[in-house]
């Protein structure tokens, strides 16, 4: 299903276009496309995903990037309605605002 995802040629945060191949898992269909009993026998879409790194600046990331609507369209997890994703993120905030000496109303700057 590659007209439902593209291939990233350069790099997203530097532009580079130089990468080190990490690993392939090959083409698999997407997370959380929970698929109906009734229709398990039908072909579903799957999509390359293969872990590349930029030798510039070191980001790790996906070579393919699906179409948002191919990925999102049935998606399912809501992280807000995760009761645990929200504590473990107020203690991220907690931490990063401790270690930042920031206090309430304090500003971050930014670039």
């Amino acid at each position: 299903m590659l007209e439902k995802c593209r291939r990233d040629e350069t790099c997203r945060v530097c532009g580079a276009d130089d990468w080190t191949e990490v690993i392939s898992f090959g083409s698999l269909p997407l997370a959380n496309g929970f698929v109906d009993p009734a229709d398990a026998d039908e072909a579903q879409d799957v999509f390359p995903l293969d872990v590349i790194v930029c030798r510039s600046c070191r980001l790790m990331t996906l070579r393919h990037v699906v179409d948002p609507e191919a990925l999102f369209k049935h998606y399912v997890y809501v992280s807000s309605d995760s009761d645990q994703i929200r504590e473990h993120m107020a203690h991220i905030v907690e931490l990063a605002t401790r270690r930042a000496g920031l206090a309430s109303g304090d500003l971050a700057p930014g670039d």
